[in-house]
């Protein structure tokens, strides 16, 4: 059985609308955005698909230049800038499957009607394709990629609640979504409140970092 390896894509956030400005006066910006993408011989597994039709479409070159045949694409958590590039992602290669955990599918039903409505498409009008929430939950043996295993991870509540990471245990990779930040500003509004035991509201969770 041929080992794995792995690529990182890393893309620049996004200029928000809307009047808020940063201290200097600069416009606010989305943080960068990580997508990975786990290679086999012949087959890809990408975990955690962006935000914007222009990202994706970035994103879905990528793969392409990879020459695999993409089979997974799995999402770490609920927020739709990592997740809503799915349905065009899948629309470019039919052979993959979106999977996510139950929980960050909850999330992602939330996020693609009101959390579009209330956040996403007013800081970013125009910028968004169609996000069907396309993500079935991860089977109890996990996924597997040409023999190896892809293990997700429940990791609680770290950006927001019903997060995860995706550990590789044969290359001993962990992809850490927003469990792990590095050289970006750490997301801390859904950290503070809670409502019914859980850490975030409605609108605190339809929120860019």
């Amino acid at each position: 059985m041929a080992s794995l390896h792995f690529s990182t894509l890393v893309q620049d956030g996004v200029p928000r609308a809307g009047d808020q400005r940063m201290p200097h006066g600069n416009r606010l910006v989305s943080s960068p955005l990580t997508t990975t993408l786990i290679l086999g011989e012949r087959e890809a597994a990408l975990v955690d698909p962006p935000l914007t039709r222009e990202q994706t479409r970035t994103v879905a070159d990528w793969v392409e230049r990879s020459g695999k045949r993409l089979t997974h694409i799995y999402a770490t958590h609920g927020h739709g800038d990592h997740w809503f590039g799915t349905a065009e992602l899948i629309r470019r290669f039919p052979t993959a499957r979106a999977w996510a955990l139950p929980g960050a599918i909850e999330m992602m039903h939330r996020q693609a009607t009101n959390g579009r409505a209330e956040m996403w498409d007013r800081v970013f009008p125009g910028l968004i394709g169609d996000t069907p929430v396309l993500a079935a939950p991860v089977p109890e043996t996990g996924l597997l990629l040409e023999g190896h295993e892809l293990r997700a991870v429940e990791t609680g509540h770290t950006d927001t609640d019903d997060s995860s990471v995706l550990h590789v245990p044969s290359i001993g990779l962990v992809v850490a979504g927003d469990v792990v930040y590095n050289n970006v500003h750490l997301y801390l509004v859904g950290g503070g409140d809670t409502r019914n035991g859980r850490h975030f509201t409605a609108e605190r969770d339809a929120q860019v970092r």
